[in-house]
């Protein structure tokens, strides 16, 4: 016997909170939130810091969740 598990599949891929701040902040604010990200001697909480100083909040865990492409947009 299947059981149907289709309610529980996502119809869409959707984006984690870090790639729609990313796709709100202006050109030169997203090419530094990017760089930021692929360096990894930056730690997560030096990122949180800044967005933080930029009026946005959000946790290191989704920094972390995305820099490991273990996110809903990976």
């Amino acid at each position: 016997m299947t059981v149907d598990l289709s309610e529980f599949a996502t119809p869409h891929k959707t984006k984690c909170k870090m790639a729609r701040i990313i796709e709100d902040l202006d050109a030169s604010q997203a090419e530094k939130l990017l760089s930021a990200l692929g360096e990894p001697k930056i730690v997560p909480a030096g990122i949180t810091r800044a967005l933080s100083g930029w009026g946005i909040a959000v946790s290191e865990n989704v920094v972390k969740r995305h820099r490991q492409g273990l996110c809903c947009c990976a």
